[in-house]
Parts: C-alpha cells; sequence; structure tokens
C-alpha cells in the first residue's frame, strides 16, 4: 500500500512539472476582409482556392475572381468568345500536381491557360461518347495511383437529386464515365464531393 501511494505521488509530481502540451500553438491571425467594393465580383463565395504561386482563386456566382494580396482580376463567361470561361457560374476549384488549375462550373470543365490567361473547355457534347455527360461540375481531385487523369463529380439538375463520377484522361482529355453496378453495393449515383487516398 505504502508503495502504491508514493507512486502516486510520483506521478503527480511529475504530472505538475511537465507543462501541457497542446496539438497546435495558438496564435492571432491577422483577418483581412475582402469584399465588392475591393473589386470581388459577387458576395456570393462559392469556392477558394490559394495556389502553389501564391494567388488567392475565389469562385463566385459572377465569376473566377483571382487575388494576388493587392487586387481582383475577373474573369466572367463572354458569349461568342471560346476562350472565356464557359460560364461565370463558378461551382469548385482545384489544382493537379503538375500546378494546372481547373475550374468546375455550372457549364462545363475548364482549364486555365496562365500563360494566355485563356480557358480551354471541356463541355458536355452529347454527340462525343467520350465527353461528360452533364454540365455542372461540382468536385475536382487525383489519386496518387492515377497519376494521368482527374476524378470529376457532376451534378444533375438544380437540387443535385442524381449525378456521377467521370474520370478525366489528362494526356488524351477524354472523358470517361464512371459505370456504377448496383450489383457491387448500396450506391446511388448521387456524387457532390469525394474523398480519395
Amino acid at each position: 500500500m505504502m508503495k502504491r501511494q508514493f507512486l502516486l505521488c510520483i506521478l503527480l509530481i511529475f504530472n505538475f512539472t511537465i507543462p501541457p502540451n497542446y496539438a497546435q500553438n495558438v496564435r492571432n491571425f491577422p483577418i483581412e476582409n475582402l469584399s465588392i467594393e475591393h473589386g470581388l465580383s459577387n458576395a456570393k463565395i462559392n469556392c477558394i482556392l490559394q495556389d502553389s504561386r501564391g494567388f488567392i482563386w475565389i469562385g463566385t456566382s459572377n465569376g473566377l475572381n483571382r487575388y494576388d494580396g493587392q487586387e481582383f482580376k475577373v474573369f466572367t463567361h463572354h458569349p461568342g468568345d471560346s476562350i472565356s470561361i464557359p460560364s461565370s457560374w463558378i461551382m469548385c476549384l482545384f489544382e493537379d500536381r503538375n500546378n494546372v488549375l481547373w475550374v468546375g462550373t455550372d457549364n462545363g470543365l475548364c482549364r486555365f491557360d496562365r500563360a494566355r490567361e485563356s480557358f480551354d473547355r471541356f463541355a458536355v457534347n452529347h454527340d462525343k461518347p467520350a465527353s461528360l455527360s452533364e454540365p455542372r461540375i461540382r468536385d475536382i481531385c487525383e489519386t496518387a495511383a492515377d497519376t494521368n487523369a482527374l476524378w470529376v463529380a457532376i451534378q444533375v439538375g438544380e437540387r443535385a437529386t442524381i449525378g456521377g463520377l467521370h474520370r478525366f484522361d489528362l494526356e488524351t482529355n477524354k472523358i470517361t464515365a464512371f459505370q456504377y453496378n448496383p450489383r457491387d453495393g448500396p450506391l446511388n449515383k448521387f456524387v457532390l464531393t469525394y474523398y480519395v487516398r
């Protein structure tokens, strides 16, 4: 009994002499509010990404905004201009392992050409089987195992009641719909986002 009490006292003393260890240090980060008055194209923000060059990309309901720390540059859809973004309604942003910026809109997928500051579009084309089946892009990601592809989640309908998953081949620009087999398990085609290890 005495040995147990002595051990308990040692453990208590040891416990109080060691400073607490926190998962992270508490720091105050400066917050800068950016709004339409600063050049943001719309107050409804759908997605945000900081790219490998340090730019902050903000997807809104009325354009893609690039913030360099000082000012905004806004990219919007221009009807008849095939190298403008396919829609001003930006739904998701992704930068791949090659530092290429991909933009998902409510009218298709596009790749940003940094040198020309223009967009390469990948739209729905029902006459071409190797294209997107629906225009609303909900999410984009890549996997470590499949280095030559992006995975694209699409939305069908205003309320996203049904969707799907597509594989975009980066070498051929071919898009393949992921065909779900109901016999594989209880999954539906409702894909808004996903996580791949």
